[in-house]
Parts: C-alpha cells; structure tokens; sequence
C-alpha cells in the first residue's frame, strides 16, 4: 500500500514539477545572456568596434554625448500629467583612439538629464566632461526610435546614404550609473530559477522517499490502528471511480486529491456537508462548483473533496450517512454555530448516541453497487 502511495504521490507532484522547470526555462531564455553577463562581466563598449557590437551586456564611461533626440515618458490616466521616464542621447562608438566609429543611441534615466546635457554643451564646444559610468543592455531601435534618431541627422542635412554609414540602429538602455545594480536584477533571476529547478527535483525525492506520506501515517496511528490494519482496509476499499482519488473502507475514508494522501478514520467523523462556491468575474457568474466537506474529531481543519457536480455530492454524502449513522450529514448556520461554540452539545446531537461500527453488510451491498 504505502508503495503504491509513493508511486502515486510521485505521479501527482509531477505537473507542478514540470511547470517549475517550465518557468526556470522560459526565464534562462529570456534573460539568459544577461544571467550570464552578470557573472561572467559586461563588454567594455568603448573596446568593440562597429562590427562588434549587437544585443549584448556592456558598461562604459561616458564623456561626450552629441545632444537628446528623443523622450519617453509615462502619462497619469486620471489626471494626465506626463513624467518624463528616459531620454534619448547620441553618443559615439570607440575610444578616442578608434579608427573606426559610428554615431549610435543610449537612453538614460531622465534624472541624468542635467548632466547629459551639460555634456552635451561641453562636446560642442571641443571638452571633454567629468565621465558618467553607465551599464546596460544593447538592443536595436524600434521603428519609432529609429525614425527620430535619422531625423536628426537629416535636420544636420545628412543624406540617407551619409547616415546608413555613419550610424547604427543601436541603442544602450543605460539604466543604471553603476555596474552592480544593473547586474542585481539578473542574478537575482539566476537564484530563482536555480531555486524553481531545486524545488522541482526535492519534490520529486521528497515523493519517491514517502515524504509526503507523513500526514497519511499520522492519520490511522493516531487513531490506533497498525500499517497491516490499514493496508488491508485500504485494499479491501469502496471506491466509486477508478480515477476518483476517493476510496472509502470500513476503518478510514482515503483521498488523495494531491500530493498528501490522507486517512481520516471513520469512527472519528462527526460531520458531512455540501459546499458550494459560485465564481464571478466582473460581477458575472462564471460557474459554480462543489465540495464535500468531511469534519472529523482530532482534525485542525476539515477534508475538502472536490465533486464535478451536486448530485455526485449529494450521492456520495448519502452514500457515506447509510455506512456512518453517528455523522451529522448537511449544513445548517445553527448548526454552524453549536459545532464552533458548544462543540460538546453538537456531538450529542448524534455522534455520541451512536455506535462507531461499519456495518459489514451495508459496506458489502455498498461495495457490490460501485463493482457493478
């Protein structure tokens, strides 16, 4: 029985392994290069020349910039105040030694703008600035971006041809004036999916070692019965769908819903409801759907097994009121109240008055319905 349990334990974990390493994958892809830049060191830009540059991870120190072209702000939707986010700036490629060098884009955070353009004047007038260290990614112009950054150009009375030589369709997103910080972000991500993959592989172990079969043990020990008590209930079990995860013996009812199966001992049930959530988005109802709610003495919280629809709930609660006469099968707020505040005065409205005994032939004629 119990290797049975860990093989279907294992079986259950195994979506929400898959799905942890899904993500972790989909993560490696997206920020993969720059996961890797991170530990690996950022290019130093003004080292690449035209032909080495692409989407990739650099820092620089920045001394001359050619002037803002462009500004990206968000607007407030409720009072429509925009805020400037970034702006736009061209710089040039290589060091001052470089014999070959275009004219490109970085994008910094708009609160370097006072500096940015104090750069900018001093570029114009043939000085070299005080650097600004920036890091971040390379990636292409969009079509927008591209459209304003050839504008300017032109307005300098470049041709076309001047400017397909002279420049390329790159832009830095310089987000951070130190390398650390921009790197923080993406070993941060690095942790987590290493975290997401570790989890997946533990939850896998923690199945096929039984871990997950504690709560199970602890159910029938504390209620005193042994391992061979329990297999042999287990075995012999009621169970009304070869894929229902609910088996129903005469010692314990079963569920494995998920990962943790469960024992609840019969004799220990003192209450049986339908619970019945209708789901809503925007005030729609969407459906609505339905539980069993199993309340057993020694439990900190009740069994909550899932049905497809009312009358299987409704079946099954009849199913299991005929085996158990000592539980209370339905909801009432009254009764609500009594089995919270007086829970003394709700077990004598049936649990104490009652037998705890399945009886043989009604689990038999019972047994005998599900096999046919």
């Amino acid at each position: 029985m119990l290797e049975e349990l860990k093989k279907k334990s294992a079986k259950k974990a195994l979506p929400v392994s898959i799905l942890l390493i899904v993500i972790a994958v989909v993560l490696l892809v997206i920020f993969g290069k720059k996961m890797l830049a991170s530990f690996t060191g950022y290019e130093n830009f003004e080292s690449l020349t035209p032909d080495e540059i692409s989407n990739q991870m650099v820092e620089l120190d920045l001394r001359y910039n050619f002037g803002g072209f462009l500004e990206q702000y968000e607007e407030n939707t409720t009072t429509k105040v925009q805020k400037t986010e970034y702006i736009y700036y061209i710089i040039e490629t290589g060091d001052d030694y470089a014999v070959d060098w275009r004219y490109m884009a970085v994008r910094v955070p708009a609160w370097l703008e006072s500096k940015m353009e104090a750069m900018a004047d001093n570029t114009y007038e043939g000085n070299e600035s005080d650097p600004i260290h920036l890091a971040g990614e390379i990636r292409k112009l969009s079509s927008e971006e591209l459209r304003y950054f050839n504008d300017t150009f032109k307005e300098a009375e470049w041709t076309d041809a001047e400017i397909a030589e002279g420049t390329l369709p790159y832009v830095i997103l310089a987000d951070h004036t130190d390398t650390a910080s921009s790197k923080g972000p993406y070993i941060a991500v690095s942790i987590g999916c290493a975290l997401l993959i570790l989890w997946a592989v533990l939850r896998q172990v923690k199945a096929a070692t039984g871990g997950y079969l504690k709560k199970f043990i602890k159910d029938y020990e504390s209620a005193g019965y042994t391992e061979s008590s329990i297999d042999s209930d287990y075995q012999r079990a009621i169970v009304p769908n070869a894929k229902d995860p609910l088996r129903i013996g005469r010692l314990c009812t079963y569920y494995m819903g998920d990962t943790s199966p469960r024992a609840i001992p019969n004799k220990d049930i003192s209450w049986i409801y339908q619970k019945t959530t209708t789901h809503r988005t925007n005030g729609i109802k969407t459906g609505t759907s339905y539980s069993m709610v199993i309340n057993y003495e020694g439990g900190k919280n009740p069994l909550e097994i899932p049905f497809s629809n009312e009358a299987g709930c409704q079946a099954m609660m009849q199913k299991l009121a005929d085996l158990m006469p000592w539980v209370f099968v339905g909801y009432g707020d009254e009764l609500a109240r009594t089995f919270r505040k007086s829970h003394d005065e709700f077990l004598n409205i049936r649990f104490n008055k009652v037998e705890h005994v399945v009886d043989e032939m009604r689990f038999s004629e019972m047994y005998s319905t599900f096999r046919a």
